[in-house]
């Protein structure tokens, strides 16, 4: 009988069938025969998943298939779930390991009762290591690695690694306990690090898990590299040893140093920064520190040297600015007057002559005409001696002097092209001009800046002096700050002037002899070597030679090209000459992680093209491709897939197919992914459903998953194949 369909009852007399009246037990009429009935389906239940794997209190969802009219009461361990349509998904909070069971009351009141329908069973967990140091430090562009102890992976769970500044803001997740600076983080700036251990199931990461296991944290730096700078502490006076003073940025150890002035290399040992040392220059001696070497060699960075030259600051001595004699009235006195010019005014004194200082005028007491004078002065400093001596004789006129007027500056720094010309003021004619820089005449051209005095001498040898500063303008300087571009072959190269200062505004600059222009920098350059100019309003230049290096080409490498048995598979091995920002595989490439790191190839082809694409932390890009064979076996097959509890014969076992040419299967041995041996066999024969594995190791089933075969196939010609690869082991 089948349900849902009527029957009708009817009396049985002899061997026919006759319709009688149906009556009670005392034979009263009540309703003629035949009457119809019908049987109920009972509802049916499919669960597409069965049993799963969990941890304590994981939320799951029952998912299954309800066949019947909808019920009336739907009980999960006596508990009632509503279900509204066929197809249906109830989560559970799984608390232990247990099996359930489930009761349906359909609308008919028609009860079903399915026992043990569904069970989950308790996985482990992975045991979460520790960093082997709190805190790990390095210089800027170093690569932290971070040691971790104590650490037991369950089965594929995942492990990454998560980067927070100390306010929990993520930085970045990965999957390796390797780091370098990135591009949203600062240096010189603690981060905090923790490992975090997500449960895998079926390939898949589950972040909410009850399993997910948190270390504690460690944290990094990235210090920026020490600096070490030479200064002088106070000007010297000439032929005095100078001070110099060491500072090392960011930095506390002891170092040895090394400085080259006056074409020799002096060495300084055990100095900190702070350190004050002495060196005895000249006056044309360019100092510069040329080496640091830390004392303790466990130090990791060693200081960056700012080699600019030292500038020496030598004190000035007194210098004369002019002299003269002024005469008594009745000309048998006169008086000594000289200026000079010292940075230490108030310090002069005097020797050899009494008198009084005003400023930097010495005015002595009277001195009597047709003498001889002298007068040494010098300054608290005791740097040099100025001495002032002549013949005072007042029968000269007091009013007889030379002047000196400039008529050409000099236009840049250090440049010999100052012209001073210099006539009388009253005295006898002819006059004779004598200057300081052993030039005759009222004409001193082609001089550079300094001070300089002409003595006027007249016919009757009265002799005056005036003195003149024909200034030097400051030094044209400028930084040439050079820009590299990011990748080799980019036009993203710049020079820019920075810092301008001395000559004369405004400035204007030139690259490779192309017209100046008032714009101080140049972008959108290659690689190359170039020539600057900076220039200022009076032509004064200064030249610049530099080059724009392009960095080393980033790139990678699959390997070469190779060639595998069918149904085999081979991990892809990519190396690169830098670090790896990003990657894209071709889409026949299959991953066994979330970064994809290291895939995996099995073609299904002859042939097959795995190609790659990478991108380094600045933005460059490489690829490359390879090229992976298949070679087959026509008269053999072996299956990438079996189920034990299909009903195809063929499919229950796994063993091996060929052909006629093949005369026995020699050795055929299974593997897990462990390279534990879970079944062999020896001289079998192809073919033949009884034989291979039944997915079963000593009566236990195996779990689902992918495991290894190995099998030498003998041929009828007694040649052997060496076979391997892996398949896919299904539970229905």
């Amino acid at each position: 009988m089948v349900a849902n369909k009527p029957y009708y009852i009817s009396l049985v007399t002899g061997n026919k069938l006759a319709n009688y009246p149906f009556v009670d037990l005392s034979f009263c009429h009540v309703k003629t025969l035949p009457q119809q009935i019908i049987f109920l389906d009972k509802p049916t239940l499919s669960l597409v998943n069965t049993i799963d794997t969990i941890c304590p209190n994981d939320t799951i969802k029952l998912i299954g298939n309800y066949t019947g009219s909808l019920p009336s009461q739907f009980l999960i361990d006596n508990q009632n779930y509503v279900i509204n349509q066929s197809n249906f998904t109830i989560p559970i909070v799984a608390i232990n390991a247990k099996s359930y069971s489930i009761k349906i009351t359909d609308k008919n009141n028609c009860l079903t009762d399915f026992n043990n329908i569904y069970k989950t069973d308790l996985r482990g967990k992975t045991t979460i290591g520790t960093f082997s140091v709190d805190t790990f430090q390095t210089c800027l562009l170093d690569t932290i690695m971070m040691g971790i102890v104590g650490q037991t992976k369950y089965k594929d769970d995942s492990i990454f690694y998560k980067i927070e500044d100390l306010n929990n803001n993520l930085i970045t997740i990965q999957t390796q306990p390797r780091f370098v600076l990135l591009s949203n983080m600062n240096k010189n700036t603690f981060y905090k690090v923790t490992m975090v251990a997500y449960p895998v199931k079926n390939g898949i990461v589950n972040p909410k898990s009850n399993c997910v296991e948190q270390s504690k944290s460690a944290f990094i730096r990235f210090n920026d590299l020490p600096l070490a700078t030479i200064s002088t502490l106070n000007p010297i006076c000439e032929g005095d040893s100078l001070p110099i003073l060491l500072n090392i940025s960011n930095d506390i150890n002891k170092f040895n140093i090394s400085l080259s002035f006056d074409n020799q290399v002096y060495k300084f040992n055990n100095l900190s920064t702070g350190s004050v040392f002495k060196v005895k220059p000249n006056l044309l001696s360019k100092i510069k520190l040329v080496d640091i070497v830390p004392i303790n060699s466990s130090i990791i960075c060693k200081p960056q040297i700012d080699s600019t030259e030292l500038v020496i600051s030598f004190l000035n001595a007194p210098t004369l600015f002019s002299s003269k004699i002024i005469c008594a009235p009745n000309k048998q006195t006169f008086q000594l007057q000289v200026v000079v010019k010292s940075d230490k005014i108030a310090t002069l004194v005097t020797k050899g002559a009494t008198g009084n200082w005003s400023n930097n005028t010495f005015l002595s007491n009277a001195i009597a005409s047709g003498t001889n004078y002298s007068v040494t002065i010098t300054d608290a400093n005791g740097c040099k001696e100025l001495i002032v001596n002549g013949f005072g004789d007042c029968s000269c006129p007091s009013n007889a002097k030379p002047s000196i007027s400039i008529l050409q500056p000099v236009s840049c720094f250090n440049k010999t092209d100052g012209i001073l010309s210099v006539k009388n003021i009253n005295g006898t004619p002819p006059f004779i001009y004598q200057w300081s820089n052993n030039i005759s005449g009222d004409i001193n051209k082609n001089i550079k800046g300094g001070f300089y005095t002409v003595t006027m001498t007249d016919k009757d040898n009265c002799t005056t002096v005036d003195s003149i500063e024909l200034k030097n303008p400051e030094e044209l300087t400028a930084n040439l700050k050079v820009v590299n571009p990011p990748c080799p072959g980019l036009r993203l190269g710049s020079l820019i002037f920075e810092n301008m200062n001395g000559g004369t505004p405004p400035y204007a600059y030139q690259m490779n002899n192309q017209v100046f222009g008032t714009i101080p920098r140049y972008d959108e350059l290659i690689a190359g070597k170039y020539e600057l100019t900076i220039a200022d309003k009076n032509g004064c230049k200064k030249l610049f030679s530099t080059q724009i290096v392009d960095p080393e080409v980033f790139s990678i490498s699959l390997g070469n090209d190779t060639i595998i048995n069918f149904g085999d598979s081979i991990f892809l091995k990519l190396v690169s000459n830098q670090t790896i920002d990003s990657l894209k595989w071709s889409s026949n490439a299959i991953c066994v992680d979330t970064l994809c790191l290291r895939p995996y190839a099995k073609p299904n082809y002859e042939y097959e093209l795995y190609s790659v694409k990478a991108t380094n932390i600045f933005g460059c890009m490489a690829e490359d491709e390879i090229k992976i064979s298949v070679k087959r076996f026509d008269d053999i097959y072996i299956p990438n897939i079996f189920s034990p509890e299909s009903g195809n014969l063929l499919n229950q076992r796994f063993t091996i197919f060929a052909g006629k040419s093949i005369a026995k299967i020699k050795t055929f041995s299974i593997f897990d992914r462990w390279g534990n041996r879970l079944f062999s066999s020896t001289n079998t024969i192809p073919n033949a459903d009884d034989q291979g594995w039944d997915g079963t190791v000593d009566g236990k089933l195996m779990n689902e998953g992918v495991y290894i075969y190995f099998a030498e196939i003998e041929k009828d010609n007694g040649k052997i194949i060496v076979l391997k690869g892996d398949f896919m082991l299904y539970r229905q």
